[in-house]
């Protein structure tokens, strides 16, 4: 997850993902990245993060997807997603 500190949305869904985390233990794990960290500068040019927040997927070899996470924000459709990706 990539986020702002001044981002009202990415507020909300730290949220929903603290919610997953708690239901999903040891089953996923969520990384977050903030822009105003100098070190995450490369990474969000890679990513090429042009909104906030920004959510990918990154399998157990550490390949992104990069098209980024376009569905709902809630933490439903978020466990749906990731356990369709883990099913692949």
């Amino acid at each position: 997850m990539c986020v702002a500190s001044w981002c009202g949305h990415c507020k909300k869904l730290k949220k929903a993902i603290h919610e997953l985390d708690q239901d999903l233990r040891g089953q996923f794990t969520f990384l977050e990245a903030q822009e105003t960290n100098p070190a995450n500068r490369a990474l969000f040019a890679e990513l090429n993060v042009t909104g906030y927040p920004s959510l990918f997927f990154i399998d157990t070899d550490g390949v992104v997807e990069r098209s980024g996470y376009r569905g709902d924000r809630t933490p439903q459709a978020i466990k749906q997603a990731l356990i369709e990706r883990a099913a692949l």
